[in-house]
């Protein structure tokens, strides 16, 4: 879909995502890949993860 006024292009998808147990993405919502740990912030976590490699 083309905005008339900015010209910026979008689109989205009209199906329902899953995640892989089967439940629906748009409820469950999507589990991060590494996890926080306790009192860690995500952004935190992040840097230790970049700091690492």
């Amino acid at each position: 879909m083309l905005l008339p006024d900015s010209g910026i292009l979008i689109g989205f998808s009209d199906c329902v995502g899953e995640n892989p147990d089967g439940s629906i993405n748009a409820v469950q919502g999507t589990a991060p890949n590494i996890p926080c740990k306790k009192g860690e912030t995500p952004l935190g976590r992040c840097l230790e993860e970049i700091r690492k490699k």
